[in-house]
């Protein structure tokens, strides 16, 4: 390498520092599963607010939330980075959501967490997420702002991360004030975490089995 090619790599990886990131949450329930499953009720969603709350530098980032049971796929504006999170019902529209913003934005990279990716990872089907460029396994809060700050500098990132260890539930921050403050109004509540795994025993549900496993999702 020469020296005026060292001089171009160094200010290439500059410019990289340098650069904002642009990041959307996007969350896509099933519209007929969330409709019945909570009478209607549209309930905000914690995941994104609660991760954006972990992400320190937010002047390098520029953060956004599109809820599409009150937003229209169109109105998603451009972002570098798409991040989804649900659980199983919701894939058929996850899936949809995502192939839409693929069309319109090849260039970004989207990345889903999330109980689905649990379960499906238990059950053997996580090649039902080959959709998307990430997936993350696990409890998102502490790593959240490495793996986004590690694609805004370019640098490589597994297909499939995985979290190193639970998070413990008391050290989870408030919610990210500005994405709270321009969205709260739309919503009939929420639905908050005291515990990561619920004590429960119900048969039909996978939920009850985080208690005692190493991930949760975002």
């Amino acid at each position: 390498m020469t020296a005026g090619s060292e001089k171009e790599t160094s200010a290439d990886t500059s410019r990289q520092g340098d650069r904002i990131l642009r990041v959307a949450f996007i969350h896509a329930p099933d519209p007929v599963y969330a409709d019945t499953q909570n009478y209607g009720a549209k309930f905000m969603p914690v995941w994104a607010y609660t991760l954006a709350s972990h992400i320190d530098n937010a002047d390098l980032f520029d953060l956004s939330l599109y809820d599409c049971r009150f937003q229209r796929e169109s109105s998603i504006a451009e972002a570098d980075v798409f991040l989804f999170s649900g659980i199983n019902q919701d894939f058929t529209n996850l899936e949809k959501v995502r192939k839409d913003l693929k069309a319109r934005y090849p260039q970004a990279l989207s990345m889903i967490s999330g109980p689905i990716c649990w379960s499906f990872d238990q059950a053997g089907s996580l090649n039902r997420l080959d959709g998307f460029d990430h997936i993350f396994i696990g409890d998102g809060e502490e790593r959240i702002e490495d793996i986004l700050d590690g694609i805004r500098c370019g640098s490589p990132l597994d297909r499939v991360i995985r979290s190193e260890r639970r998070f413990p539930i008391a050290d989870a921050r408030p919610f990210y004030r500005p994405m709270l403050d321009a969205t709260v109004d739309r919503y009939y509540g929420a639905v908050l975490e005291v515990s990561r795994g619920c004590p429960f025993l119900c048969e039909f549900c996978d939920i009850r089995s985080y208690a005692n496993s190493a991930t949760s999702g975002f």
